[in-house]
């Protein structure tokens, strides 16, 4: 990967979080450039069928069964179940993990620090076998249909990025009026992240690339982000 330090000290280092830019670094040397950051806030779900069963955001596991129970006797299939490329599906995951057992569990896994047949963690994928077995998950369909189905009632909530906020918006739904988010009931976590671009060594036009480089971490671009 290519030195992009110049680039990063021509916009301002300072304008980017120390922790993008520490793992892209080694030496004093930086190798990519941050230009987006993202997170996983929670379940999305379509505010006027809310409004009309008579449903707050959930903010406990029994709440949170209420709003199901509550969208399934309406008719409709309570939670979306995004596929098609995998990861859609473990964040799903990953939200039970963090929401039920709080970051710190998750760290641990990650950290391998227990196992996943650690009896907290079995007793999470417990309830979700519950979920999926009382039919309260919609069948695996492509990530980005399940948002169309979102917004046409078929399904009552879907956990997704913050992404979806400008998919719905590009689409003509009003955020707060249409639709709206809440997170994992009494989570102390969710995940977040970000993209970086970077310039391989063998990369055929390095002045062409640097100037999309100083361009996405540039003001302008990061306006329209």
């Amino acid at each position: 990967m290519e030195d992009v330090t110049d680039i990063l000290n021509k916009d301002g280092r300072d304008k980017s979080p120390s922790a993008y830019l520490s793992v892209v670094s080694e030496n004093g040397k930086f190798y990519a450039v941050p230009f987006k950051a993202w997170a996983k806030p929670g379940f999305w779900y379509n505010k006027q069928v809310f409004d009309e069963l008579g449903l707050n955001p959930p903010t406990t596991w029994d709440e949170f069964m209420n709003v199901l129970d509550t969208l399934k006797a309406g008719g409709i299939t309570p939670i979306a179940s995004g596929d098609g490329v995998g990861w859609p599906l473990s964040d799903l995951v990953e939200a039970f993990i963090i929401g039920l057992g709080g970051p710190e569990l998750q760290l641990k896994l990650i950290n391998h620090e227990i196992a996943w047949t650690d009896p907290q963690v079995k007793e999470i994928f417990g309830r979700i076998q519950q979920l999926l077995k009382g039919g309260y998950f919609d069948e695996a369909r492509e990530w980005t249909i399940q948002i169309d189905r979102l917004m046409e009632r078929k399904v009552g909530i879907y956990f997704m990025g913050n992404w979806i906020n400008l998919m719905l918006q590009e689409k003509g739904y009003r955020p707060g009026i249409d639709y709206d988010v809440f997170a994992f009931p009494g989570t102390g976590g969710i995940v977040a992240g970000g993209d970086w671009a970077f310039i391989p060594k063998f990369a055929k036009n390095k002045e062409a690339a640097k100037k999309l480089l100083e361009f996405l971490a540039g003001a302008e671009a990061q306006t329209i982000m």
